[in-house]
């Protein structure tokens, strides 16, 4: 199991956002490595072109100005 970062070294709560292009194996090769980098540390979600759209769309309805 992975040791926290946050436990060891005491940091307080984080994010952060990063892109990640390349083909589809190459972007499964990254997402697990990602993972693995971060068990233990941070919550990992990936976001899709498509989900992206879907969101940006939703936000559009959902918005009470034009």
């Amino acid at each position: 199991m992975c040791k926290s970062i946050l436990d060891a070294e005491g940091f307080g709560p984080w994010s952060g956002v990063a892109g990640v292009t390349g083909t589809p194996g190459a972007l499964k090769q990254a997402r697990a490595e990602i993972r693995r980098t971060l068990c233990g540390v941070a919550k990992v979600q990936f976001l899709t072109d498509g989900m992206l759209r879907f969101l940006q769309k939703l936000v559009g309805a959902l918005s009470l100005s034009p």
